[in-house]
């Protein structure tokens, strides 16, 4: 069709229902997540205010409901939405996804460089800890059979 561009075209309703279908496994993916999550942090027999799990599941909590709205919204548009508005929510959707993600991830890792800074028990933490430490092999002979 000419003077109509290429980023919108209509949907026809099997091509909206399959695509609703994809993106019903998305939402259903990131709720057996959330729910695993927040399995893990109600079974977790420590609670301490302020560490980076209370922070995630404050803050994925907030974060989860909004991509869940906004992805069932997106759901139903393709279902109610005619030819031309079915995928209209989708760039939305995927850009608003993408955007609080990164938004999640970034405040983690302030939060968890604030924890590493002024944490009084380990003034010298670093964010990675190894659970071995360093071996000096110095000491050891090798024995070979000709040997």
């Amino acid at each position: 069709m000419k003077g109509i561009s290429n980023c919108v075209y209509p949907v026809s309703r099997t091509n909206a229902i399959r695509m609703a279908g994809a993106w019903e496994g998305q939402l259903v993916y990131d709720l057996i997540i959330f729910g695993l999550t927040v399995f893990l942090f109600h079974k977790q027999s420590v609670k301490i205010p302020g560490s980076i799990i209370s922070h995630m599941a404050r803050d994925g909590t907030f974060y989860f409901v909004a991509l869940a709205a906004i992805n069932l919204a997106n759901i139903l548009m393709f279902y109610l939405g005619n030819a031309w508005l079915a995928s209209s929510l989708s760039w939305f959707t995927s850009s608003v996804s993408v955007t609080l993600v990164c938004r999640l991830v970034l405040h983690l890792h302030q939060v968890t460089e604030l924890d590493t800074l002024t944490d009084p028990i380990r003034p010298n933490a670093s964010s990675i800890i190894f659970a071995s430490q360093a071996v000096d092999y110095s000491d050891v002979h090798l024995h070979t059979a000709s040997g």
